[in-house]
């Protein structure tokens, strides 16, 4: 009994552990995956229409990073890790209504299982993508005091 209860924890660990993946520290691992061009300075490849089908470039204006550094001062309660990452949280929302009017992406909420190929929409590998783009622009223009971009950690 105790050998089969063994077994079956196992290959539950087995089979939990091949869902995961990290890529380490560097984070244009997941640029060279998905075969683009990974940011510099404010330009960025934006990843819509599910698993990054379509990619359109995007250039963040002095006008569009002065928004975000305000809105960063101004969430900020004080200097601390925490509040650099709440501030972060504001900060890419902003970036994704900067680009979403300029593209067009108009994403609905959840996953939407016919919209494969929309350009409007996007998934979980689109967002975390674009994610990891904008923390890239915010680490570039220096509004990262406590936090450094990384690779994908993910599962599925």
């Amino acid at each position: 009994m105790h050998f089969r209860l063994l077994s079956v924890l196992i290959m539950s660990s087995v089979q939990l552990a091949g869902c995961t993946y990290d890529d380490g520290p560097d984070p244009g691992k997941q640029f060279i995956k998905l075969d683009m061009d990974a940011p510099k300075a404010n330009r960025v490849e934006v990843c819509h229409a599910y698993t990054c089908q379509m990619k359109t470039s995007y250039e963040f204006t002095s006008t569009n990073i002065a928004e975000i550094t305000s809105l960063i001062r101004k969430i900020k309660r004080n200097d601390s890790p925490a509040e650099e990452r709440r501030a972060i949280a504001y900060a890419i929302g902003l970036m994704e209504r900067q680009v979403g009017a300029v593209l067009g992406i108009r994403d609905k909420a959840g996953m939407q299982w016919t919209a494969s190929g929309d350009p409007t929409q996007q998934d979980c590998v689109d967002e975390s993508t674009n994610t990891t783009s904008y923390l890239i622009v915010l680490q570039s223009n220096g509004l990262l005091r406590y936090h450094t971009v990384g690779g994908h950690v993910g599962r599925g």
